[in-house]
C-alpha cells in the first residue's frame, strides 16, 4: 500500500480514535492534507469536530448526526460520511436506517476501490462488518431505495435513489425514474454534488453509465443551479455523456436562456477550454433565438485564427451553429467567412460549407432544438436509443466524437499487445516508461482500447468492421 493510500485509510479509524482520545484532529488534518481535496478535508474536519463535541457532551447526538448528513450531501461519492451516519443511526437504535447507511457505505467504497484501488472497507470496525454481513444475506435488496421507503429518512432515501440511478447500466427502471421525478426537489442537490465529484475524481472512461441518466433527468427538470456542473461536464466528458451534456444545457437554456447563453459565451472566448468550446458553440446554436447569440457566433467566426489548436473544428461548429438560424445575415456571414478562411481549410470542409450555405433552409441543428424540447424523459430510459430515435436527436458533438473514435481505431495496437500490457500490476511501473504507477498512467486508456477492439472483433457497435 502506497503512502497516499495509508493517509486515506487513516480516516476509517477516526471515530474510535477520537472517542478514545488517541487521535488529534490537527495531526489528522495535516496527515490527510496532501492526499485529499481541501473541500473534502474541511468537511471531514467539520464531521470529526462534531464527534469530539458530541463525545464531550457539548452537542446532542441529533446535532452531530445532522452535521454528518450535511457533509454527506456535499460529498456523496465518498463513504466516509455515510459510515458516520451509520454509526449515529445505530446509536439511535434505528435498525432500518443503520442498514441503509451500511449499504451506502459499501456501495461508495466499492466505487472508490474500483477507481483508486483503495480498500476502505478493510479498515472499518467489526460492528460495520457484522452489519454488512447481515444485510448482504437479507432476502430483500438492501442496496435499493425501495427497501427503505417505509422506514427511512429523506436523507437516506435521496442518496439511495441517486445510487440506484447510477447503478443503471443499459436501462433505467421505470419505478426508479418516477420516484426520482416525485422527489426531484429533494434529490437535485445530491445529484449535482454527485456529478461534480465524479467529474473531479474519475477519468472519463471510469464514469458509470448511470451518469447519462442523471444528465437526462437534469435536462427534464432544467434546474439553473445545474449550470456550473454542466459546464464542467462539457470540459471533461467524452462520447455519449458529452452529447447528453450538450442537450441538457440546451434544455436548461430553454428555461434560463440568458444565464446559459452567458456561461456558454464565456467558455467559447477562452482558448484554455479547448475542445469544450465546441460543445458550447453548439449549445449557443441551439439557443439561436436568444438575443445576441447569433451575432456573437458571427463575430467569433470572423475573428477565428488559423493558429487555434482546434481551428477546423471551430470553423465547422460555428458554421453549423450560425446556419441553424436560417437568417439572411447568417448566410452572408458564412459567405464572407468562407472567402476569408478558404486558404486555411481542407477541400472537404470547403465543399460541405458551400453545400450547407446553398440550401438556404433549416439545417439539422436548426430542427434539433424543437425535437429535444419535446422529449419526455420516460422515452429516454434506454442508454442507447433505437437507431431512428437516436438519429433524430444526434448532435454535431456526437458525430465528431464518433469520428474521433473511428480514427483512433485505425491506429490501435493489436488486442494481444493491449492484453500483454494489461497484465501489469496496478501499482507496478507503467509499461510506457513514464515512471508512474500503471493505474495512475495508461491503465484506463488501455482498458478502453481493449473494449473497442473486442467490440470490433465481435462485430458490435458503430466501430465494428461489419
Amino acid at each position: 500500500m502506497g503512502q497516499e493510500e495509508r493517509k486515506k485509510d487513516r480516516f476509517s479509524e477516526i471515530l474510535e480514535d477520537v472517542k478514545a482520545g488517541e487521535a488529534s484532529l490537527e495531526d489528522y488534518r495535516l496527515e490527510m492534507e496532501s492526499a485529499l481535496p481541501s473541500s473534502l478535508l474541511e468537511s471531514m474536519g467539520a464531521a470529526a469536530q462534531a464527534v469530539v463535541r458530541y463525545a464531550a457532551g457539548e452537542i446532542s447526538l441529533i446535532k452531530a448526526e445532522s452535521i454528518a448528513r450535511q457533509q454527506a450531501d456535499l460529498h456523496p461519492n465518498h463513504p466516509f460520511f455515510f459510515h458516520m451516519c451509520m454509526d449515529y443511526a445505530l446509536q439511535r437504535g434505528d435498525e432500518r436506517e443503520t442498514d441503509g447507511y451500511t449499504a451506502l457505505t459499501k456501495t461508495k467504497a466499492d466505487r472508490m476501490e474500483e477507481v483508486s484501488g483503495e480498500d476502505f472497507i478493510a479498515g472499518l470496525d467489526d460492528v460495520f462488518l457484522q452489519r454488512l454481513s447481515i444485510i448482504e444475506r437479507a432476502d430483500e435488496d438492501p442496496f435499493s431505495v425501495f427497501t427503505y421507503l417505509d422506514g427511512g429518512s429523506d436523507h437516506l432515501l435521496c442518496h439511495l435513489l441517486v445510487e440506484d440511478i447510477l447503478a443503471s447500466e443499459s436501462r433505467l427502471d421505470v419505478e426508479v425514474l418516477e420516484l426520482a421525478l416525485q422527489r426531484a426537489d429533494l434529490i437535485m442537490p445530491v445529484v449535482l454534488a454527485m456529478l461534480g465529484e465524479l467529474l473531479q475524481e474519475m477519468s472519463p472512461g471510469d464514469i458509470p453509465a448511470g451518469f447519462v441518466f442523471l444528465l437526462r433527468i437534469i435536462g427534464q427538470l432544467k434546474p439553473v443551479e445545474a449550470l456550473p456542473v454542466l459546464a464542467e461536464a462539457l470540459n471533461v466528458c467524452i462520447s455519449v455523456p458529452l452529447h447528453e451534456t450538450v442537450l441538457a444545457l440546451a434544455k436548461t437554456g430553454s428555461a434560463y436562456p440568458d444565464q446559459v447563453s452567458k456561461e456558454m459565451r464565456r467558455l467559447v472566448i477562452n482558448p484554455a477550454y479547448g475542445e469544450a468550446r465546441l460543445g458550447a458553440i453548439e449549445v449557443l446554436g441551439l439557443l439561436r433565438d436568444v438575443p445576441g447569440n447569433l451575432q456573437f457566433l458571427i463575430d467569433e467566426l470572423q475573428g477565428l485564427e488559423p493558429e487555434d489548436e482546434f481551428y477546423r473544428d471551430m470553423f465547422t461548429f460555428l458554421v453549423s451553429a450560425i446556419l441553424a438560424s436560417s437568417r439572411d445575415e447568417a448566410y452572408r456571414s458564412i459567405d464572407a467567412a468562407l472567402e476569408h478562411h478558404r486558404p486555411y481549410l481542407d477541400t472537404r470542409t470547403i465543399y460541405l460549407t458551400m453545400q450547407y450555405a446553398r440550401k438556404r433552409g433549416p439545417t439539422k441543428a436548426g430542427a434539433l432544438f424543437d425535437v429535444i424540447l419535446d422529449e419526455d424523459i420516460r422515452d429516454l430510459r434506454d442508454l442507447y436509443l433505437p437507431p431512428q430515435a437516436a438519429a433524430v436527436r444526434r448532435t454535431l458533438t456526437l458525430a465528431r466524437e464518433d469520428a474521433l473514435k473511428k480514427a483512433m481505431l485505425e491506429n490501435l495496437p493489436t488486442l494481444a499487445e493491449v492484453e500483454e500490457k494489461l497484465r501489469t500490476g496496478r501499482d507496478e511501473p507503467c509499461p510506457c516508461g513514464s515512471g508512474k504507477r500503471f493505474r495512475r498512467c495508461c491503465m484506463d486508456d488501455l482498458l478502453e482500447i481493449r473494449e473497442l477492439l473486442l467490440a470490433r472483433e465481435e462485430g458490435e457497435g458503430p466501430y465494428s468492421d461489419a
